[in-house]
């Protein structure tokens, strides 16, 4: 709920926005690490430059690749 609030309070198209950035991983992402959740899941941790930004982004998916779960993701080191 907090990334699709941060998203959306800051008139980004939800959807949108995530396919963008989540797209760009492979192409336009660096890895900066990992990181445990409150969960006991491992996230990775990426800056990804789309749309002429850099935005954070954290995410984790579950052993089938079937569930992505995104974390965090903000503009330009903004936080939610």
């Amino acid at each position: 709920m907090r990334v699709t609030a941060w998203l959306a309070n800051h008139d980004y198209g939800v959807a949108e926005t995530l396919t963008a950035i989540l797209t760009s991983v492979p192409a336009k992402g660096s890895w900066i690490g990992s990181t445990e959740l409150l969960n006991g899941a491992v996230a990775d941790e990426y800056i990804v430059h789309c749309d002429g930004a850099d935005w954070y982004l954290k995410f984790w998916v579950d052993a089938e690749g079937l569930v992505v779960e995104v974390w965090s993701c903000c503009r330009d080191g903004a936080a939610h």
